[in-house]
């Protein structure tokens, strides 16, 4: 059975943007990300080390994209996605979403979204 761990709103700050400002001062950040895996073996066991461990996760994103510097959302994501992926194979699809949200001022806030499938056979 696939399952679907899901971490929202998770706030940062890293360094993101190409105006010479965004690359000096860290930016307040907001990202969300999705993880599908069987989760079989977790259900029946009830043992964290047969699951995605989601607070790991959050930890482990937050710590790269902390110590990392981006300049578009589009990278960030991207790098996010396979940085995951390499933190827990197990993870057929994953999907991370991120949020500048003091970017526009208030008018609205610009986020970028994308999703990677693994093929587990392959891997």
């Amino acid at each position: 059975m696939t399952g679907t761990i899901l971490v929202q709103d998770l706030k940062l700050r890293c360094i993101i943007g190409i105006l010479e400002e965004e690359r000096r001062t860290p930016q307040e950040l907001t990202v969300e990300f999705e993880m599908d895996y069987d989760i079989d073996e977790a259900a029946r066991s009830t043992r964290i080390e047969t699951a995605i461990d989601y607070a790991k996760a959050a930890d482990l994103l937050s710590r790269f994209l902390q110590e990392a510097s981006f300049e578009l959302l589009e990278t960030l994501v991207y790098r996010s996605i396979y940085f995951l992926h390499d933190h827990f194979p197990q993870a057929v699809r994953i999907q991370v979403k991120a949020a500048k949200p003091q970017a526009l001022g208030g008018r609205g806030v610009p986020a970028v979204r994308a999703e990677q499938r693994f093929d587990q056979r392959s891997e």
